[in-house]
């Protein structure tokens, strides 16, 4: 499952390996869903959310930064400058 990160490793892949290895690539735009079946990206993030508590999810993290600086998060996502996800973090 891809959620983010880097797009051209993926790209990559050769077809052979997805079938060697019974593997499929499914890519959604979500922007529709939310409009159209609102309840469909709840049952997926309720989906995503209990896979990661129960440790199946292991998402690449890049780096960790405070809210404060979300402009550079922003910057080092547009640079191609992280390999994976940018948490910002509160401190309250």
């Amino acid at each position: 499952m891809l959620l983010g990160g880097d797009l051209r490793a993926w790209l990559r892949i050769r077809n052979g390996s997805l079938l060697v290895k019974n593997m499929s690539v499914v890519g959604v735009f979500r922007g529709a869903y939310r409009m159209r079946e609102p309840a469909i990206i709840t049952r997926s993030l309720h989906r995503l959310f209990t896979w990661f508590e129960e440790g199946t999810l292991h998402p690449v993290i890049s780096g960790t930064l405070p809210l404060e600086r979300a402009a550079e998060a922003l910057r080092r996502l547009l640079r191609r400058e992280a390999r994976g996800k940018i948490v910002l973090t509160t401190t309250a």
